[in-house]
């Protein structure tokens, strides 16, 4: 008789699963190809549903019958291949436009590769040990172990949470909303306790155990959807007068973004008619897109240049100051209001290692991906911006 927890063991080729597991969550996200277009490889598709085959498969080499060296090495193996599909561009980034030698590019997109890979490496391990929780099933001690690593990955060490299971379902609106109730972490706790369910179901078919769990996994997914779509209908049925919103993207070469004082007048004018093409449409609140505005600004600028807006606009500026006779820059947005008045100003918080600043800097012999001045500050708080209150988002 078969135990209430472990599945029955059997011969999986474990290689080649821990393979398409990374593979399968990295499919789910927008994934674009070099000479295959600007369109992400499979948008026309439901890509969002192969995290879900991607968090059975590793929920099963977590838990097999197999010594923890060998399942933590399966969950390396996956996650070196999820975050390399993933991450691919970056070495692009770097030698092409941050020109740092190949030889360089190369070993720092495989080191940050692998201490990602390494947090699902450690899936085994974590759910290991809540499993001496009481009560505490594998299915959920995986989905909790998770969402742990997920907000250990993005938060108190690399600081770097591309990749989240959650953001997989940026097209599933209603699964979606459930951000609104636990962040992307609850969206990543179905996604996991799903796969998990339905892992073990495959593994228990036919048996009344596997029956329970087929039940469980379909009523968890049915019920997230059912309560996410109530979220979505209360958030959209809201009697209050709404906004025209313009967001801008003037699809500025990267080349000629790096260089953007020396083409400052071509990119300005770029966002400048989309500017005006969007006042003429009627709109309240123009945005444009991160470090738009070309050349950096003193951070206590009251207004930019000639700029003079005749609607409310929100623009991403490269700003600068001096504290304490040292430069401070920092990725903001700036509040204008119509007629050219900076009103507020919110500076990004939380910054992208090696891209907006280099972590023990004074000890590694490597620059930013991205080319600047000095490395970015951080800023310290998340107030709304702007009379509406609106909440800025900087990638």
């Amino acid at each position: 008789m078969l135990g209430a927890d472990r599945a029955p063991a059997r011969s999986w080729p474990s290689f080649g699963l821990a393979v398409v597991a990374g593979l399968a969550g990295a499919l789910a996200f927008p994934l674009v190809i070099p000479g295959c277009g600007a369109t992400p490889s499979l948008d026309l598709a439901p890509r969002e549903a192969a995290i879900f085959v991607s968090a059975a498969i590793l929920f099963r080499l977590c838990t097999a019958t197999q010594s923890l060296r060998r399942r933590a090495l399966f969950g390396l193996l996956a996650g070196v291949v999820h975050f390399g599909v993933l991450l691919y561009w970056l070495d692009i980034a770097m030698a092409d436009y941050g020109h740092m030698p190949q030889w360089q590019a190369l070993p720092a997109l495989l080191l940050l590769v692998a201490s990602c890979a390494a947090f699902w490496a450690a899936l085994p391990l974590v759910v290991d040990l809540l499993r001496r929780v009481p009560a505490l099933g594998r299915p959920l001690a995986f989905a909790l172990a998770v969402v742990f690593l997920e907000w250990l990955r993005g938060t108190l060490a690399s600081g770097f949470p591309w990749g989240l299971w959650g953001y997989s379902q940026a097209r599933n609106a209603p699964l979606l909303q459930l951000a609104s109730l636990g962040g992307v972490y609850a969206v990543s706790f179905v996604i996991a306790l799903v796969g998990a369910w339905g892992a073990r179901a495959l593994s228990w078919r036919g048996t009344r155990e596997g029956r329970r769990a087929a039940s469980r996994c379909v009523g968890l997914l049915v019920t997230s959807h059912l309560v996410g779509a109530v979220l979505l209908w209360a958030h959209t049925d809201d009697a209050g007068p709404g906004l025209r919103v313009a967001l801008l993207q003037g699809n500025v070469a990267q080349e000629v973004k790096n260089q953007d004082e020396k083409f400052q007048d071509a990119i300005l004018e770029r966002y400048l008619q989309l500017s005006r093409e969007a006042t003429a449409r009627g709109v309240d609140l123009i945005i444009w897109p991160e470090a738009a505005w070309p050349g950096r600004v003193l951070a206590r600028s009251t207004r930019l240049e000639e700029f003079a807006p005749s609607v409310a606009t929100l623009i991403g500026v490269s700003a600068y100051d001096w504290v304490d006779r040292r430069l401070r820059a920092t990725n903001s947005a700036f509040w204008i209001e119509a007629g050219g008045n900076v009103t507020a100003r919110y500076d990004k918080q939380h910054l992208v290692p090696f891209g907006e600043y280099v972590p023990l800097g004074r000890f590694l012999p490597v620059d930013k991906f991205v080319t600047g001045m000095v490395d970015f500050s951080a800023g310290d708080s998340a107030r709304p911006t702007g009379p509406p209150g609106v909440g800025v988002l900087i990638c």
